[in-house]
């Protein structure tokens, strides 16, 4: 068997781990097609960070030169916590159930919502960094938002929603649970209850309701952070070291997975690849254009038995 090789520093890199392999940037995410540059596709969810305060800070100074003075009214009850800006575009709705920010003039704890905009009820965390909302956006009442996040236009973050940063969405996707951690591209569709974390999802990938994406190993949970493992994957015979020991889904464009199913971490859905519904899939790279089926009663791999 070969030596585990890792990803990190890999020249060139192999076509399975390379960002064309998964996504069209050009056509659903050329805004921030610089966080994919000269990577492998996982290295873009350890520059995120560092990437989301630079384009945040490039953005707000760009937009943010004439100060646009937002104050919460009595009436709409708003929890205000910390010291923290708001700048809110003419046309835009923004009464939020809660900003809550540090109480630091060092930081800056900012918040900007474009034109067309409607956030109302929604919950917002600035104290781990900022949150730009764009144009066009519909926030529901219960979600929740944690920064650093960026909020592309046209999208729905539908009641319920949890986004914790670092996260950076497109434009027109819809999300419905929990994100942390992850680039979803131009019409991601996650309208659902379900988990994504340390993931990024392509141009048109869906998650059906309940399905989920697991980030970290199930005995990971029994080791102290120091003894954690990183997810390997295995392309052939050759074992790949991600060299992150939390790793969602790599969900390539127009990718689609059923209710009820769960990926393993270190999950690769290249372009097309769709899940059937109860699935369980493994560790491992899958696709392009592949159907990948969970059919029991086919199959016969559920064992039956009479009710005694």
């Amino acid at each position: 068997m070969s030596a585990t090789i890792a990803l990190a520093g890999l020249h060139p890199v192999p076509e399975e781990f390379r960002p064309e392999s998964y996504f069209d940037l050009d056509a659903g995410f050329a805004r921030h097609k610089a966080l994919f540059d000269d990577r492998h596709v996982i290295a873009a969810l350890e520059a995120m960070p560092e990437y989301l305060r630079e384009w945040q800070t490039a953005f707000l100074i760009e937009h943010c030169q004439t100060p646009l003075s937002w104050k919460p009214k009595a009436r709409w009850g708003t929890v205000l916590h910390g010291s923290f800006k708001v700048y809110v575009e003419k046309g835009a709705v923004f009464s939020p159930r809660c900003i809550v920010a540090r109480y630091s003039t060092l930081r800056h704890n900012r918040i900007y919502v474009g034109k067309g905009s409607v956030v109302v009820g929604a919950d917002i965390y600035v104290e781990e960094g900022e949150v730009i909302i764009g144009e066009n956006n519909r926030i529901e009442a219960g979600a929740c938002i944690q920064g650093p996040s960026i909020i592309g236009d046209n999208n729905q973050i539908r009641a319920g929603a949890y986004l914790r940063g670092p996260v950076l969405i497109g434009n027109e996707g819809c999300f419905g649970g929990e994100l942390k951690n992850v680039i979803a591209m131009d019409r991601a569709q996650y309208p659902h209850h379900s988990y994504v974390g340390d993931s990024i999802l392509g141009v048109g990938s869906h998650f059906g309701n309940q399905a989920t994406a697991a980030n970290f190993g199930i005995f990971q949970g029994l080791r102290t952070k120091e003894e954690r493992q990183t997810v390997k994957v295995r392309v052939g015979d050759q074992v790949y070291d991600t060299g992150r020991a939390k790793l969602g889904v790599i969900m390539g464009d127009s990718s689609q997975v059923g209710c009820n199913s769960v990926l393993d971490p270190g999950t690769f859905l290249r372009p097309r690849t769709v899940v059937y519904a109860l699935s369980r899939v493994n560790c491992g790279i899958y696709g392009p254009d592949e159907v990948l089926k969970n059919k029991p009663m086919e199959k016969g791999v559920i064992e039956r038995a009479s009710l005694k």
